[in-house]
Order: structure tokens, then C-alpha cells, then sequence
């Protein structure tokens, strides 16, 4: 705490200005979002561990990798299902489309990679019952399992076009590198390994994680690599020069990091601490934003600046890549999901009916319909020309410290909001007036380096929600 003490000076000389240049900032209104069900997928018979769409010849299309060692395919405008892969011997933990072949990678319990074809003939004859190209791998069947909805007819899928099999360990993510001339596989055996696809041999295997490895993510346009581990830790793969490849180490969290995503220059991890921490790429020594949240994260997934947070308790939440709450999607009246929450994914398309997926344990796809409201704020106009002064009642609060490597804590600073304090929004057809009670704390995350005091000073994030970054 006192080696904080210069932080708070430069609070005070910061953020002591005129309420009506901090008011008039805010992005009032652009958070809000509409968030509605609009479809269910069942079919399968366990768990659902991942769920990525795609495009198949200009139509959306949904892959799903189930406990139940089955893997599927479904048309996201009629809800069928149109293809069960039944190739794998063990769970399928992670399901990944090619970017420009009509090829599908999946990582399963049993240790092995497959990579098989979609092969749909004209897609919407198939959709609406027309004959499949001639392929004897694939045969008809109804779907018909106690317990769930009948979705329609699908093709079964037995063999794969090429199999991987180098690990000792369950595969948790395999996806498509370089182009899609390569797979990442990662696994409990803490490895990964890259793989040449024309050929099937590890042309690679990198090492260095302490525990299971248990996600992998590919940037969509650099050779850059993200892995996360049980050892609280995830790791950045440079891959660009093609002589050697580089690897960075992040120390964040606390508990197993369960997911870690790009987000354009950003790198987004969740974990069983119970936190999401959003990294910039540029700056990587401390997270951009932290969000605190009261249940673990599992397989998030980021999309226009929106991170899709599933969670053990059931929940989804959103946020922004700045740390600042969105919504809840609902679950009353059984919208929602019964069990733990696996995964999210996002349809990249705004004018799609589903723009958002999830899937968990209670074996079902849920398609969400996210509709951000965009408010546009012509001129902010407020009724007191007071200060607000920054406010410390008596001491810092530590409300969550921690005990454990590593050591640091989070630190809030109250602010006093002048008495009949009010902000007026003026839009083009009306004015809109709000009573300002109450702002947020301003928050300081702060962690211990190990070399702490003598060598390194706390490493620490300020945020507040209703403060820009250059205020």
C-alpha cells in the first residue's frame, strides 16, 4: 500500500476536473444491447465441449464436437442437422473449419486428429432432401435419440482423410495454421505440435508448459500461436520469421487458464480464478482490462469488440474489450442453459438471424440474436459547472486480496458525486435528462512481481468505466 502512494498523487492531479469534460466523454448508450433466443439445436448425446460457423457455398453452417465422441454438422437456418462424423473413438473435444477448402480438423480424447471432408453436393437441395453426391462413406440415417428433438435426416461420416497420432495424451484443440497447410494440435501430454498436412508428420513439437495444455488458438492472419495451461499460464508462438520462432510467457492468472483467444491486436484469456483479461499485443507486460466476474470461464469467444463469456454457473455474460459490462442473456422462463455453459461462438455476420452460439452440458446449441444499440450523442449538456474531486474515505479497501502466487490484490477508490448532480443528452428528437447519484469506484489491480521490492515495482492496471483512457 504505500509503495501506492505515488498512484494515488497522480489520481488526485488526474481525474480532480470539470464534471463536464468527464460527462461529456462517456459512451452513454453504446453498451446496450438486445439479446433473444431464437434457436435450439439437439441432437447429441452428451456434453457439448466446443461450436465454431462457418460459410459452406454462401450458407451459415454450425460444427459442433460433443462428449458423446461424435462430431456435427447443422444448417443455422433450418436447424437441421446435416452431417454426424462418427469417426473418433473418445470424446470430441474441439471442432475448427477450413478457411478456404471444405475441410473439417477435430481433436478428440482418444489422442488422435482427424481431418474429413464436408461434401454436401448443392446445398440446398441436400438441405431440403435432394440425393448426396455419391460417397460411401456416408449413408442415411434418422436421428432419433430419448431425451432430445428429432432435427431431421443427416449423413454419417465414418471415415476421415487423414488421421494424426503422435500424442500420449488427451487432444484438446486442433486447428488449422499457415494458411491451412498445417494443424496445431495441443494436449493434456503438454505439448503441441505442428503438423504437415499434405503428409501427416509432425514437422514440430514445442514444449515448455508444466501442465496440461488445455486450448490452442491460431491468429486469423499472422503465424502467431496462443496456448493455455493448467500451469496458469499461457503462452505467445511467434512463428512470422521463418528461421526461428520466438515464445513469450504470461503470468496473469492465478488458477488454470482455460481459454485464450485474438482479438485482432489483442489477446483475450479466461480462467477458474474467475477472471478475463484482455492483453495488448504491443504491451503485453500487464493486461489492458481485467474483468472480475463469480464463476470460472470456460471456451470464450470474442467478436466487433464484444467478448461472449460462458460460465460454470450457467451464465453468459458480455463485455468489451475495455473491461466495461454489456449484458446478461437471459435465462428466465428456461431460455437459457440447465447445466454448465462450455462455449461460445460468434457467426461473424450482424444481419444473421443467430449471431451468437452456446453450448454446454445439458447437450444443447443455443442461437442468440445480438442487436447492440448504437446511441449517438450529438451534445452533452450538463446542469452543474461543479468539480468532482476524488475522494479517499480514510484508507484503500483490499476486497479481494490474494494469498497466492501471485501475490496482489485490487484496490478501489470512491468518488463523491456532487449533490443534484444531473447530465442531459440531447439527440435529435428529444432530451433526455438523468439524475447522477452514484459513479463507480475507480479500480487498481495490482501484482506482485517475484522480484519485488528490491528489483521490480507492482505491476498494476487502473481502469473505470466511465473514464476514458487518455483521462
Amino acid at each position: 500500500i504505500i509503495a501506492s502512494s505515488s498512484v494515488l498523487t497522480h489520481m488526485k492531479s488526474t481525474y480532480k476536473g470539470k464534471v463536464s469534460q468527464a460527462i461529456t466523454n462517456l459512451k452513454a448508450g453504446n453498451n446496450s444491447v438486445e439479446c433473444k433466443r431464437e434457436k435450439i439445436f439437439m441432437g447429441h448425446r452428451d456434453g457439448i465441449w466446443e461450436i465454431k460457423c462457418t460459410d459452406y457455398a454462401n450458407n451459415a453452417i454450425l460444427g459442433t464436437a460433443s462428449a458423446d465422441h461424435t462430431a456435427c454438422i447443422w444448417d443455422i437456418e433450418s436447424g437441421q442437422r446435416l452431417i454426424q462424423y462418427q469417426g473418433h473413438e473418445g470424446s470430441v473435444n474441439s471442432i475448427r473449419f477450413h478457411d478456404k477448402e471444405p475441410l473439417v480438423c477435430t481433436g478428440s480424447g482418444d489422442s488422435s486428429a482427424h481431418i474429413w471432408r464436408l461434401n454436401l453436393g448443392n446445398f440446398r437441395d441436400f438441405v431440403s432432401g435432394g440425393n448426396l453426391n455419391s460417397d460411401e462413406d456416408m449413408m442415411n440415417m434418422n436421428n432419433n435419440y430419448e431425451g432430445s428433438v428429432d432435427t431431421g435426416n443427416g449423413y454419417v461420416i465414418r471415415n476421415s482423410i487423414l488421421q494424426l497420432r503422435d500424442h500420449t495424451g488427451v487432444i484438446t484443440t486442433a486447428d488449422w495454421f499457415q494458411d491451412g497447410d498445417q494443424i496445431v494440435t495441443a494436449s493434456w501430454d503438454r505439448t503441441v505440435k505442428l503438423w504437415d498436412v499434405h503428409t501427416g508428420i509432425v514437422i514440430q513439437t514445442l514444449t515448455g508448459h508444466e501442465e496440461d495444455i488445455t486450448y490452442a488458438a491460431t491468429h486469423p492472419t499472422q503465424n502467431l500461436l496462443v496456448t493455455s495451461s493448467k500451469d496458469t499460464t499461457f503462452r505467445l508462438w511467434d512463428f512470422r520469421s521463418s528461421s526461428i520462432h520466438s515464445v513469450n510467457v504470461f503470468q496473469g492468472h492465478s488458477n488454470t487458464v482455460t481459454s485464450c483467444v485474438f482479438a485482432k491486436d489483442k489477446i483475450v484469456s479466461g480462467s477458474d480464478d474467475r477472471t478475463v483479461k484482455v492483453w495488448d499485443l504491443k504491451n503485453m507486460r500487464s493486461p489492458s482490462a481485467t474483468v472480475r466476474l463469480d464463476s470460472a470461464i470456460n471456451k470464450l469467444s470474442v467478436f466487433n469488440n464484444i467478448i461472449a463469456i460462458p460460465h460454470d454457473n450457467r451464465h453468459i455474460r458480455l463485455y468489451d474489450l475495455n473491461g466495461n459490462r454489456i449484458a446478461r442473456l437471459p435465462r428466465s422462463n428456461c431460455q437459457g442453459h440447465k447445466r454448465m455453459v462450455c462455449c461460445t461462438a460468434w457467426y461473424e455476420n450482424d444481419n444473421a438471424v443467430c449471431n451468437l452460439f452456446s453450448a454446454g452440458f445439458d447437450r444443447k446449441v443455443i442461437g442468440w440474436n445480438i442487436i447492440r444499440k448504437k446511441v449517438e450523442i450529438e451534445r452533452g449538456l450538463l446542469m452543474s459547472n461543479e468539480n468532482i474531486s476524488l475522494k479517499i474515505e480514510k484508507r484503500w479497501e483490499i476486497f479481494q486480496p490474494r494469498q497466492t502466487s501471485p501475490l496482489g490484490g485490487t484496490l478501489n477508490a470512491l468518488v463523491n458525486v456532487p449533490p443534484s448532480f444531473k447530465v442531459v443528452i440531447e439527440r435529435q428528437d428529444q432530451s433526455l435528462s438523468y439524475d447522477i447519484s452514484y459513479l463507480p469506484a475507480i479500480c487498481l489491480d495490482f501484482t506482485y512481481p517475484k522480484s519485488y521490492p528490491s528489483l521490480q515495482a507492482p505491476d498494476f492496471t487502473l481502469s473505470c468505466c466511465w473514464l476514458n483512457k487518455a483521462q
